[in-house]
């Protein structure tokens, strides 16, 4: 039987990707969304990750 997990932001963590994205966008926005939307895709799945070890 598989626990419900959850994936939390900190403030820190959310911080940090406001940061990291308006680097990226201040070069190539079109780059900077792709990477948030991966980042955002790939902590999405981390609610599973407990299962795949």
């Amino acid at each position: 039987m598989s626990a419900c997990y959850s994936v939390l932001w900190t403030e820190v963590s959310e911080r940090d990707l406001r940061e990291v994205i308006a680097f990226v966008a201040s070069d190539n926005v079109q780059i900077a969304l792709h990477v948030l939307e991966k980042i955002r895709v790939k902590a999405s799945e981390l609610y599973t990750f407990h299962e795949q070890v």
